[in-house]
C-alpha cells in the first residue's frame, strides 16, 4: 500500500486488511437518490451550501452538490449511472452494521500512525481542507 511520490503519510509500506464485503461498483447518482428519498438525509456539503470541483486544482463553488456536482446548473439526471460524487465517506455510510460510527470504531479518526482514512486534516485537497464530511 502507499505511493512513493506521495506524501510521507503516503510512503509503500505491506498492510494486512481482513476480510472485508465491498460493491462491484461504485454507488450510483440514482441508488444515492433512491437513499435520500428513503431516509430524508442532507449532506453537509448541502447544509454548507459550498462543493469542491476538479479544474486543475481544487476549487469551492457555492451550491455544488451530489445533485448538482460541478456547479449550480449541473444536474445528476444525465448521469444516472455515474458515480455519485460531492459526497464523504459519511454519507456513504462506510462503516460495519454493528452500530460503530466509523469503520473502525466509535472514536473519530485521529491523523496518525496508523493512517485510516483523510478526514480533513490535509490542507492540501479541497473539501478536506476543512474537515468537510458528507
Amino acid at each position: 500500500m502507499g505511493d512513493k511520490e506521495g506524501d510521507a503519510n503516503e510512503a509503500p509500506r505491506r498492510v494486512s486488511v481482513g476480510a472485508f464485503r465491498i460493491m462491484r461498483q461504485e454507488v450510483t447518482n440514482a441508488e444515492f437518490a433512491e437513499f435520500v428519498a428513503a431516509t430524508g438525509h442532507v449532506t453537509d456539503i448541502e447544509r454548507n451550501a459550498e462543493g469542491h470541483i476538479w479544474t486543475g486544482r481544487w476549487r469551492r463553488v457555492a451550491r455544488a452538490d451530489w445533485r448538482h456536482p460541478h456547479d449550480p446548473d449541473d444536474s445528476k439526471e444525465a448521469r444516472k449511472d455515474h458515480p455519485v460524487v460531492q459526497i464523504s465517506a459519511r454519507a456513504a455510510a462506510a462503516r460495519g452494521t454493528d452500530g460503530r460510527r466509523y469503520p473502525w470504531g466509535f472514536e473519530p479518526p485521529r491523523q496518525s500512525a496508523p493512517f485510516r482514512a483523510n478526514f480533513g486534516t490535509k490542507t492540501c485537497c479541497g473539501a478536506e481542507d476543512r474537515g468537510l464530511l458528507a
